[in-house]
């Protein structure tokens, strides 16, 4: 699919997950904002090329139905962990989420 005029890391990845159920996570600001406050990471100011982030978002992703996962955590990052004003009081994963406790101290 990279071969693909146009096509680059997330559209291939998005699509083989969704498309095909095969196990590839995918990063966007969304994701990204996630894994750097639940994880405490540091991405570079590029997300989409960050190698950390990216490793991060393999690691924690399913080896099944990643195609759900990526889409849950997308719509998760839209609607409670935003990048502007995050909604940590309504988030259920704020008891273990590193940007949580980094703020009540």
């Amino acid at each position: 699919m990279l071969e693909l005029p146009g096509i680059g890391k997330y559209t291939a990845r998005a699509i083989c997950s969704q498309a095909f159920t095969q196990p590839l996570a995918v990063l966007d600001t969304n994701v990204a904002c996630i894994l750097e406050r639940f994880f405490g990471l540091q991405g570079e100011r590029v997300k989409s090329r960050c190698k950390i982030l990216w490793s991060a978002a393999e690691i924690i992703a399913p080896n099944k139905e990643v195609g759900k996962w990526n889409l849950t955590l997308l719509d998760f990052g839209a609607m409670v962990c935003r990048a502007k004003n995050p909604l940590c009081n309504n988030c259920p994963l704020s008891t273990k989420c590193n940007y949580v406790q980094t703020q009540r101290n």
